[in-house]
């Protein structure tokens, strides 16, 4: 009797006592991740509402991104559809669906930019990529690795990866919004690991998600997804009955086929492919009318292919953008590559380093997520294999993807390196939970030690570039719109990369002719 009136009480101090730890997990790696945030953006967060982080380029696509999100916004205050402006190309409008939108971004910022304005919303979601994008691996880490510590590092080692801090410097808002991929994974190994209905609900909701934020992030979770689906249905098992007589495993495949017993489980694989069945039901207006043009819409980027695709070396580069040596890793890889775009894929040296332990001592357990990283660096390195500036001829997997409706409008084949990323950060936890089981006594003060290893050699490219535009006077005086008027701007820019005339239109609100 004295068992069954005191148990209860003590079942439910215990249970409270792992959500109250479970909520301190969350609220310390929200806290570390913002502070790392702001002291690797610093001095933005004084000037959230005058300048952004821009180099040359991230000039022009910077206030594009300031655009959309003033865009969405006006289109959600007013009951427009935001993938249909009538503000560009007056008085036709213009189709914005397939365009970099980033319409997830402007929801999350929805209720900054009506009230501080598209600037300062802007700024902020650049700051959320490194907060909520460590966040959600963190997330992500914590659910594979089970370790709160680990899953501390691995999401910094996603946040501040080199690759991430170019695409905040090349100010390209929907690339360098990274939070979403893990958050995908996330329910899409949920659903590989305990297939249920609401888990394809999800995946296939956060799939679409991924992509309306960018279609290159989208499609490479679509591949992504097909990846570990197979390999999720792999089943390798060893070998418990003895050859039936020496004779008969003559060779070594014999033998090998004798020692190992794989099979394909059909039904993991049709669970881990559903959330693309769902992804095409939501999406299926929209592809129907890309048949009918014949994907003409689109276009074709494939020239672009080579250039955009990742030498081998490239992952492994010291981070470029690093005050003492990115000017150096820099000169090399553009004298390698003369004509190389978009060439930072660069995981960082701490991340690697942490990656080589943990996937070296716990391959046998991480086998399946080691096969996921070699697929999606061999995707990130394009149609054909290139090693230290040599074009070998070898061709790579990517070349039977390059010429597929969707894909060949695509010319950034290293980008796949977002998944990449996210392995890596998998990895690297492991490493770390390597360590800490080394030391334990010493695992906070490890932990801190390579939070900060992180952010001082991978995530650290100071001084940031900061770039203002101010409107001139003329725009910011203009009257109300009127409902049928339209502004025609000089110097006119129909044909060129240029986003001046949209920065000035936030303000203006007046429909242009370009």
């Amino acid at each position: 009797m004295a068992t069954t009136d005191i148990a209860p009480p003590v079942v439910s101090e215990r249970i409270t006592s792992e959500v109250r730890r479970g909520w301190v997990a969350h609220a310390l790696a929200l806290g570390c991740y913002a502070l790392l945030t702001v002291i690797a953006t610093f001095p933005l967060i004084r000037h959230l509402d005058s300048h952004i982080i821009a180099n040359e380029f991230g000039a022009v696509d910077g206030y594009l991104g300031i655009w959309n999100i003033w865009w969405t916004a006006q289109a959600l205050q007013t009951g427009q559809s935001p993938f249909v402006t009538p503000l560009l190309f007056h008085p036709d409008g213009l189709d914005l669906f397939w365009q970099t939108l980033s319409l997830p971004q402007g929801l999350l910022a929805f209720p900054i930019t009506v009230t501080a304005g598209p600037l300062v919303a802007y700024n902020l979601l650049i700051l959320a990529g490194f907060l909520l994008g460590g966040y959600t691996a963190f997330l992500f880490v914590r659910y594979v690795v089970g370790n709160n510590a680990a899953a501390l590092v691995g999401g910094a080692v996603y946040g501040f990866a080199p690759f991430h801090l170019q695409k905040v410097v090349d100010a390209q808002l929907e690339v360098a919004s990274i939070q979403w991929v893990p958050l995908y994974l996330l329910a899409l190994h949920h659903l590989l690991d305990r297939p249920r209905r609401q888990w394809v609900l999800v995946a296939g909701l956060l799939l679409l998600w991924v992509g309306l934020g960018t279609w290159y992030y989208g499609l490479f979770c679509l591949i992504y997804t097909g990846l570990a689906a197979g390999i999720w249905a792999l089943r390798i098992n060893p070998q418990t009955e003895a050859p039936r007589s020496d004779h008969q495993a003559t060779g070594w495949p014999q033998r090998l086929w004798q020692s190992v017993r794989v099979r394909l489980s059909i039904r993991t694989l049709l669970w881990g492919l559903a959330p693309i069945g769902i992804w095409l039901l939501l999406m299926t207006p929209r592809l129907i009318s890309l048949l009918q043009t014949g994907d003409t819409y689109l276009g074709d980027a494939r020239e672009f292919n080579a250039r955009s695709s990742a030498d081998l070396i490239a992952f492994w580069l010291p981070n470029p953008l690093h005050p003492l040596w990115g000017a150096t890793i820099t000169e090399f890889y553009t004298d390698l590559h003369r004509n190389a775009m978009l060439w930072n894929v660069s995981l960082g040296l701490v991340a690697i380093a942490l990656a080589l332990l943990g996937g070296i001592v716990t391959w046998r357990a991480n086998w399946r997520w080691l096969l996921l990283l070699a697929a999606t660096l061999l995707l990130a390195m394009g149609e054909e294999l290139r090693v230290f500036g040599i074009e070998t001829g070898i061709p790579l997997p990517y070349a039977l993807l390059a010429d597929l409706p969707g894909i060949r409008a695509g010319h950034r084949p290293n980008h796949f390196v977002i998944l990449s990323m996210v392995l890596m950060a998998l990895l690297a936890a492991q490493g770390a939970l390597q360590l800490f089981q080394r030391w334990p006594r010493q695992r906070y003060l490890l932990t801190a030690l390579l939070l900060l290893a992180i952010l001082l050699i991978d995530g650290w490219a100071q001084p940031l570039p900061l770039f203002s535009r101010p409107i001139p006077a003329a725009y910011a005086e203009l009257p109300e719109p009127d409902p049928d008027g339209a502004l025609l701007p000089i110097p006119v820019h129909i044909n060129f990369s240029r986003s001046e005339n949209l920065w000035y239109q936030t303000r203006h609100g007046w429909p242009i002719i370009g």
